[in-house]
């Protein structure tokens, strides 16, 4: 230590002062722009989340008008065969009523 010169010593540590603020400055710019970076993917994923809802909402809303509509159609449908049974028996039984008198008059 007796060999090391003052001004020489105080030059070391202003130099070292001034590399580690540069270090400092630079890391603080890369933590910046990471930050920046990030937070626009995050930005980015959200608008993608949101428009994945919007797309999911949209799919159940047509999927459950789809199954109305096809529930309408299977009632009708139930309907219309209930009232071809009941007309056919119907038919069946005046047959049989027509039948029997021809039968009876023979």
């Amino acid at each position: 230590m007796d060999n090391i010169n003052p001004s020489n010593l105080k030059y070391f540590f202003r130099k070292l002062s001034i590399i580690n603020s540069r270090h400092t400055n630079k890391d603080k710019i890369y933590m910046v722009k990471k930050e920046r970076k990030l937070q626009a993917k995050v930005h980015r994923l959200e608008e993608d989340l949101h428009k994945t809802r919007k797309e999911r909402d949209l799919a159940l809303r047509e999927n459950r008008n789809k199954i109305n509509e096809l529930n309408d159609a299977l009632i009708s449908m139930k309907a219309t065969i209930h009232k071809l049974l009941e007309d056919k028996k119907h038919r069946i039984r005046h047959l049989e009523r027509k039948i029997r008198k021809e039968v009876k008059f023979r």
